[in-house]
Formats: C-alpha cells, structure tokens, sequence
C-alpha cells in the first residue's frame, strides 16, 4: 500500500456527502497520477479535492446563517478558501430599506489572537462598546458587532443598526456553532 492511499482516504472521510462524486474523482485520479509517476499531476488532483473539501465545509458553515425574518431576504457567498486562511462565508440580508452582511470566518490564524482579546474584558472595552445578544457578548465598534465562537468561528455583521442585526444575529445556534468542524 502506498503512502498516499491513508492521505486519500482520510480527505474523502473528511468531505462527507457534499460533492462526493467529484471529490471521489479528484481522488482517484490523484492515485492514478500518484501510481504513473506524474506527482506534478497528483498535486493537481489532491489541490482540488482540497477544493471539494473546503466547499463542503464553507457550505457547513453557511448552514449556521439564520434564516432572514419576515419581510427580509438573504443571499449567502461561500469564500472556502478565504485569503487570511480558513473559510468565510456571508449573508446579506435586506429588507425595505435596510441591508446588513453577516459574515462567519472560521479556521483563520488570525482569530486565535482575536479570541485571547475576547476574553479580557479590559482589551474589549477598549475595542468598542460591550453589547450582549442572546446571551453572547459581543463587541460594537461603531455599529459593527463582532464575536468569536469557541475560539475558532468569528462572528461579524454590519451595515445597519445594532438592533436590526441583534434580532438575526439572536436567532443563531452560537452553542452548535462552537462545534462547527468537529
């Protein structure tokens, strides 16, 4: 047994369901690339089951977007590979009127350090306003409310104002979001 097959078969674990078909695709033809000789194409093959991969995962991710209210619509933007690492997705919720974008950002390097800040109250009143929703403390940077989820999802919306976002942004699954990726 090669010492690529464990690699193969741990990323098609990883995808579940989402995209199986291509992801299985992407791998199998990485074997066979793998098998002939041809790394360069193998690469290929695995960076874009990579892809599958993050695309299932952003789409995971989107799930945790709440639902507009009556009277607002969404539209989602998946990022599975968003620039900083990790991956972003964002709402765009609208009514008469009215726009915000709430954006989830996960498995970034740069919301470890954001997550020490959250939990010291000191550097938080110093970043902004302090404003609690659905029990989730978050910070209000001049109407930009933003929080991070067991250390490793942020949790950002702006565009309106604070109480117009708190009502979506109360209606989340904050406590099944900290599993997200488990």
């Amino acid at each position: 047994m090669s010492r690529v097959a464990p690699l193969i078969a741990a990323l098609a674990l990883a995808a579940g369901p989402v995209a199986a078909d291509d992801l299985a695709r992407s791998l199998d033809a990485a074997r066979t690339a793998y098998d002939a000789g041809d790394l360069q194409a193998a690469l290929e093959e695995l960076d874009n089951a990579r892809e599958h991969i993050q695309t299932a995962r952003a789409e995971r991710l989107a799930a945790f977007l709440p639902a507009p209210r009556d009277g607002w619509e969404r539209t989602v933007n998946l990022t599975p590979a968003d620039p900083i690492g990790g991956i972003a997705v964002s709402g765009s919720y609208s009514d008469e009127g009215t726009a915000f974008t709430l954006t989830l950002v996960a498995d970034s390097p740069l919301i470890t350090g954001f997550a020490g800040m959250m939990r010291d109250a000191g550097l938080m009143t110093q970043m902004g306003q302090i404003r609690v929703i659905d029990e989730k403390v978050f910070i209000d940077n001049g109407g930009e409310l933003t929080t991070v989820v067991g250390d490793r999802v942020l949790v950002q919306a702006g565009g309106a104002t604070p109480t117009q976002m708190s009502h979506h942004l109360a209606a989340m699954d904050f406590d099944a979001l900290s599993g997200f990726g488990s």
